[in-house]
């Protein structure tokens, strides 16, 4: 199996499990009700996995992953508050939310990058380098 394949497989394997996850918390109409919460960590997704793919951060340092880890953290935490102060769901219903906008934000990065433009070399190298 060439390295393309093997990256677009695992990636779409991830994002379909992420929403599988997300819906299965929660109803998909209580999900579709806070899809602002689910569109803005897609594109959070997608900016990330670009910055790391297309070069514009150093993927293999150890400082970038730590913020990326904690950018993450904080924006979940955030978001976790204020929809659970502003509105009337609960805290499940965010995390529904964000885990939908993950597997969405991951499945739609690889549709452009895997399906309609080639995967970046970047990513390429990586696959090549693991087993599975």
């Amino acid at each position: 199996m060439d390295a393309a394949r093997k990256v677009l497989l695992l990636d779409s394997l991830l994002g379909v499990v992420w929403i599988g996850t997300g819906l299965s918390i929660t109803a998909p109409t209580v999900v579709a009700s806070v899809g602002w919460l689910v569109g803005t960590t897609a594109l959070a997704v997608v900016g990330l996995r670009s910055a790391e793919e297309h070069g514009y951060a150093p993927a293999d340092s150890l400082r970038w992953f730590g913020a990326a880890i904690a950018s993450v953290l904080v924006v979940g935490v955030v978001a976790v508050v204020a929809t659970t102060a502003l509105f009337t769901f609960d805290a499940t219903v965010a995390v529904s939310a964000i885990l939908v906008g993950l597997g969405v934000g991951v499945l739609g990065y690889r549709l452009v990058y895997g399906v309609v433009r080639p995967v970046p070399e970047r990513r390429l190298e990586r696959a090549r380098e693991r087993g599975v």
